[in-house]
């Protein structure tokens, strides 16, 4: 990943079309490659590495609405099902669980909580509307 741009602030804005600069965002579970994120368009794409044992934080989106596809690797989807009553739905000791492989894809709509766990060291391709500033709410801290 050294030949990316890591700037201050990630904004892989579209514009007119043409050669986009992927942007690399370290985080303490993996990080994320940033190719776009389009606010007029309303959406989002990138790559997520989760390394194996890491997990990212027990979180919601107010208005994000999220597809994860598992490219390599496995990992845990730990996540609180849209049916649960609103009271029981940020309680992750009573979230579903699952295991994604590679080709498997899983949808997580806005308000949906959930975390990520790599099983395995893997890479996740996310396509989804527009990631905006404070649309994550974080309920547990993630490594």
């Amino acid at each position: 990943m050294s030949d990316l741009i890591v700037p201050e602030e990630v904004d892989p804005v579209l514009s007119g079309g043409g050669l986009l600069t992927p942007v690399w965002v370290e985080k303490a579970w993996g990080g994320e490659l940033w190719f776009a994120n389009d606010e007029t368009r309303k959406y989002c794409g990138k790559k997520l590495l989760i390394i194996r044992g890491r997990r990212n934080s027990w979180h919601y989106h107010k208005t994000k609405d999220e597809v994860f596809l598992v490219d390599s690797g496995t990992m845990q989807l730990i996540y609180s099902p849209m049916s649960r009553a609103p009271t029981l739905q940020d309680d992750i000791g009573r979230a579903e669980k699952i295991i994604l492989h590679p080709g498997q894809a899983f949808h997580v709509p806005a308000t949906m909580r959930h975390r990520m766990v790599g099983i395995e060291t893997c890479w996740i391709i996310e396509a989804s509307t527009v990631d905006l500033p404070g649309d994550t709410v974080r309920l547990i801290k993630g490594d």
